[in-house]
């Protein structure tokens, strides 16, 4: 068991795990597609609008973009408390995927260099990539643990893109929401730093 890929294949599967944990609770739930569904039709809306008044006179166009800016405002910071919520379920469960992964890691996998990296790292790094392994190991040997982080940070990611069961790309663009005396107090400081430059 102590090879390189069999620590790619067991961190695939908590992350496909974790993956299927969130589409269950989450993803597949009526609320957060009818929620996907409006912010991609609000998007795909507010993009024609763009482009109509691109075409249309300059003053014209601004004040009926604002016009809808201010009608969407409302539906816009719902959307975004409720993006938050959803976010905050995932990163639960993210972590409690991850805690459980690292947990079972140790009884996987013996605590023994399994790579040679091309390199001889840093002090602050070795303590990263020699962790578990005994003291004196040679700093061109890294530990089980190392290669796991490694692919945590990078499979998940392509994962959730492969699979398409997460917040889409106008999901992205929402902006926080953000209660109204904290937004002035935000734009008042950024309007005071840009005066002071």
């Amino acid at each position: 068991m102590n090879q390189p890929i069999f620590v790619v294949i067991y961190s695939l599967c908590f992350a496909l795990l974790g993956e299927c944990l969130n589409w269950f609770f989450i993803y597949r739930s009526p609320k957060f597609q009818t929620l996907k569904k409006n912010i991609e039709l609000h998007h795909a809306k507010l993009e024609q609008a763009k482009s109509a008044d691109a075409s249309g006179s300059h003053q014209q166009g601004s004040k009926a973009a604002q016009k809808r800016q201010d009608r969407i405002q409302p539906w816009k910071e719902e959307a975004s408390k409720q993006l938050m919520a959803n976010q905050f379920k995932t990163s639960i469960i993210m972590v409690a995927t991850l805690i459980a992964s690292y947990k079972f890691l140790n009884k996987f996998f013996d605590p023994i260099p399994i790579a040679t990296l091309p390199f001889e790292p840093h002090a602050f790094i070795m303590k990263a990539t020699q962790r578990g392994l005994p003291e004196g190991t040679d700093p061109y040997l890294c530990s089980p643990t190392f290669i796991f982080v490694l692919c945590q940070g990078s499979i998940k990611v392509i994962l959730t893109k492969l699979l398409g069961w997460g917040p889409s790309r106008e999901m992205a663009n929402v902006k926080p929401y953000m209660p109204k005396a904290v937004q002035a107090e935000t734009d008042a400081m950024l309007g005071s730093l840009k005066k002071d430059k």
